[in-house]
């Protein structure tokens, strides 16, 4: 974008992920918070309500600054977050996108991904899209996300070097999806890793309504090494003021995944 020009948010969005527009992330810093300084603040906050330890953002774009950092771990749960969305996975796995002319832009041009996971250049089964990075200090990071019979894997590439963060990246997911599987609720409760989903059920109510209060998240799963099935989960009844959950952990080993329980009337996990 050049000074004075404007384009929609989805525009925006596609121009962040498919070509790394700083000046792009500059702008919906302002157009969200008003700010650059706003929206880091805004950052690290959100960073921290998924549960990130060891970053801190100044800027939107990411250029550096020794005060702005983040660790593979936390890159991995704001992924994690990003691709829980379906049109964010979208604009993640674009190969190109056309930007037409318009009263407020008055170029018309298109962007096409360097990301050779997402364009093609490197095949992978199952990628849903990823975004590359880089400076002179932090070299190339790639971010990336692949899914395979259910499994979503995210693969988190920091202070790499061309083209190994491709390679690596191709490695690691490798053995997750080489290693381990997704067992759904369904294949669980068929090998007696929790009750069915009626086991909350108390009798009737007031209203002689006779359902389950709660219910089994149908999308819940739990994933496990591939040299281990079902009969080995076991489950414990977790309750908090917050939340209630199943915890679902393999015999003899230690915790594997949560599963949640959601209540059918508010669908909260």
């Amino acid at each position: 974008m050049d000074m004075g020009e404007s384009i929609t948010i989805e525009q925006a969005l596609y121009g962040l992920m498919v070509a790394s527009a700083n000046e792009v992330a500059n702008g919906l810093a302002e157009k969200i918070s008003g700010s650059q300084s706003d929206f880091a603040d805004l950052m690290n906050q959100r960073a921290a309500e998924l549960g990130c330890r060891d970053s801190h953002f100044v800027n939107a774009h990411g250029l550096f600054d020794s005060d702005h950092y983040v660790s593979p771990y936390d890159m991995a749960q704001i992924a994690r977050a990003y691709f829980s969305y379906n049109d964010l996975c979208d604009i993640a796995g674009t190969v190109s996108y056309h930007f037409v002319a318009t009263d407020t832009q008055p170029d018309d041009f298109w962007l096409n991904s360097r990301n050779r996971l997402v364009n093609g250049n490197i095949e992978y089964d199952g990628i849903v899209g990823g975004k590359t990075g880089y400076t002179d200090e932090a070299r190339e990071t790639l971010v990336t996300c692949a899914e395979r019979d259910g499994m979503k894997l995210i693969c988190v590439i920091l202070k790499d070097e061309p083209p190994y963060h491709f390679e690596d990246t191709v490695t690691l997911l490798d053995y997750g999806f080489d290693n381990f599987q997704r067992l759904t609720v369904d294949s669980l409760q068929g090998g007696g890793a929790y009750p069915e989903s009626g086991f909350m059920t108390k009798g009737n109510d007031i209203f002689g309504n006779s359902a389950s209060p709660l219910a089994i998240d149908s999308k819940a799963g739990v994933i496990i090494p591939k040299d281990a099935d079902a009969s080995m989960v076991t489950s414990t009844l977790v309750n908090s003021d917050e939340y209630i959950n199943i915890r679902l952990s393999l015999k003899k080993t230690n915790e594997v995944r949560l599963s949640g329980i959601t209540d059918p009337a508010s669908q909260s996990a």
